[in-house]
């Protein structure tokens, strides 16, 4: 099997005409080639010249026709701008597998391939996420833990009903632009005629939260596949997002700010991940400042980088709603919960092709509003369990570091915890991706430094990139710094090269929406 990439001229400013005159150039440049004469030179010549002068009057036109009202929006900035500071093209939205040696083009076959994987995706970790633990709970490690954790916590969750106002915010505060299931009514429908059916809809919610029945209609979900990267033929390299329907988003919100709000001062402080007020920040500043101040000391370090294979995909039911009644959830709560998780159905859609529906029996939706805080709740308690190393955590990305004298002793401590975390995620039914945990020591003036597990063994690397950062082993930042210098000299190499063609005025506001991005984004 062989891959061809087949670059176009796909600039947005690309013209007919355009087009045309590059292709008669390349016909009399050819001309010449074979023919070496003077007179096809003058041609090949004259038609060069003209394409310059068309290319650089299309390109004027383009730049002055963008409006700069739009530039300061940082959505509508990337979109109009993003496609000069790069080389490559979009992929196109037609995708191709390679399934059991044949190539699957026809978007339904396709679309049918990724709906099997993505719901029996558990499989290929040989781990049983359907397995009922419900009788052998009380036994469970993790039980034992929240059940220790909340023993002088008397209060118990409830849901609560909510007033037409409540409701009528979270159906204000949807994005119509986001993406809805097909035939679902548009948001802006929905927000227009709000007031029509605000009553009928805050009683059938009201009627849901107290009696525990999660719409049967709501529990649909269409899922597109993603590319992350390497082969693109792999449906491996692709994750599902799901796409709920408007209504369902309402009822899960309403949901949501419920159980966060009796979980959040149960959450550990070094879960980050998918919470209000916390992000990637609160992970690096907890653990680089502990360990510059071991440095500073003298003290070794050794940390271990960890990764989950289909984190949210594995998730098990029973288990999950176990941990939600050790959280002290009451029964009609948990009716509701398991009502909410349970004959769940999705379909994959390529382009406008759809699967056949199929239920879900592990795993929580990607792009829901539930979906997050759950997985936070199902992974808080492994916080509890280190007993010699600190851990950090955001989403699926765990970090387990020890700190001591000798490089031996951070060894033997990493050994230890790393050995107790491992037999978490077996008794939790995740699966640890041991080709993506890495290895990385600080202080240590060992050249070949390297940590040996079982039949695992990890070579301290001298950078490493976590969540976005560059970190070296003597935490300098100076490739860190390198990449980031490196990334806007090319954005602004190819800010100079529209300039050209921009007024004095866009030419300032593109900088300063370019300056804005790039300190978002690092």
């Amino acid at each position: 099997m062989k891959k061809k990439i087949l670059r176009h001229n796909q600039s947005p400013f690309m013209t007919r005409d355009l087009r045309k005159a590059i292709m008669t150039r390349s016909r009399l440049k050819n001309a010449f080639n074979k023919k070496r004469t003077k007179q096809s030179w003058e041609k090949y010549k004259k038609q060069r010249n003209f394409v310059v002068k068309l290319l650089r009057r299309t390109k004027y036109e383009y730049f002055n026709k963008i409006d700069i009202k739009n530039l300061a929006d940082n959505k509508t900035f990337w979109k109009t701008i993003k496609p000069f500071f790069n080389n490559s093209n979009k992929n196109s939205n037609k995708i191709f597998l390679n399934e059991n040696e044949e190539i699957l083009s026809n978007p339904k076959s396709v679309a049918e391939t990724f709906n099997n994987y993505f719901v029996n995706i558990t499989n290929t970790l040989d781990l049983n996420t359907n397995e009922d633990i419900d009788e052998s709970s009380r036994f469970h490690p993790s039980i034992i833990k929240i059940k220790e954790l909340c023993n002088d916590l008397p209060e118990v969750f409830n849901f609560h009903i909510v007033d037409e106002e409540h409701v009528k915010q979270e159906l204000i505060s949807l994005n119509s632009k986001k993406s809805a299931i097909s035939g679902d009514i548009p948001v802006r429908i929905l927000k227009q005629f709000c007031d029509a059916y605000l009553p009928l809809l805050t009683s059938i919610i009201n009627s849901s939260l107290l009696n525990g029945n999660f719409p049967e209609v709501l529990k649909c979900a269409e899922v597109t596949p993603i590319f992350k990267k390497s082969d693109c033929l792999n449906k491996e390299n692709y994750r599902p997002v799901s796409v709920l329907s408007s209504m369902s988003k309402v009822f899960e919100r309403i949901m949501y700010s419920q159980i966060n709000e009796f979980m959040e001062n149960k959450f550990s402080n070094y879960l980050t991940g998918f919470r209000k007020g916390h992000n990637t920040q609160h992970t690096f500043m907890v653990m680089i400042e502990k360990w510059k101040k071991s440095l500073d000391k003298n003290l070794k370090i050794g940390v271990i980088f960890m990764d989950l294979s289909k984190a949210f995909d594995t998730l098990n039911h029973s288990l999950l709603l176990e941990k939600l009644k050790a959280y002290q959830f009451s029964e009609n709560a948990l009716t509701l919960m398991k009502n909410y998780l349970t004959k769940r159905h999705q379909r994959t859609k390529i382009n406008n092709n759809f699967s056949s529906w199929s239920e879900i029996i592990a795993g929580v939706p990607q792009g829901s509003i539930l979906g997050p805080l759950l997985f936070n709740i199902f992974i808080n308690d492994i916080f509890l369990f280190p007993e010699k190393c600190f851990l950090s955590n955001y989403a699926d990305d765990n970090t387990l570091y020890a700190i001591a004298n000798d490089m031996n002793d951070v060894k033997s401590k990493l050994f230890h915890d790393f050995n107790i975390i491992e037999i978490w995620f077996q008794q939790n039914y995740m699966c640890l991706n041991s080709g993506k945990c890495h290895y990385m020591s600080f202080g240590s003036t060992e050249k070949n430094d390297e940590f040996n597990y079982k039949q695992m063994s990890f070579k301290s690397k001298e950078e490493e990139i976590i969540l976005g950062l560059k970190i070296d082993r003597k935490l300098s930042f100076d490739s860190h710094i390198k990449m980031i210098c490196k990334k806007g000299s090319q954005k602004l190499g190819a800010l100079n090269r529209i300039s050209t063609y921009l007024e004095t005025e866009k030419k300032k506001l593109v900088f300063e929406a370019l300056n804005h991005n790039l300190t978002i984004v690092h």
